[in-house]
């Protein structure tokens, strides 16, 4: 199954969907790196995305 294929009016009372889209990730961290990221850091969420940020700018700025 595709995550395209996800048929959102089933997905309703509460109803879980979990996606795990590894090929796309893939791509993506391949890609970024190829078009020269340093690293590519996985995080959980929004939140842990910004906190990282945050010390890597600090390191940077020393």
């Amino acid at each position: 199954m595709k995550k395209e294929e996800i048929n959102e009016e089933v997905l309703v009372n509460g109803k879980i969907c979990f996606v795990i889209d590894v090929l796309l990730a893939t791509s993506t961290i391949t890609a970024a790196l190829h078009f020269g990221a340093k690293a590519v850091i996985p995080v959980i969420d929004e939140k842990s995305a910004s906190k990282e940020a945050e010390v890597i700018c600090f390191t940077n700025s020393q």
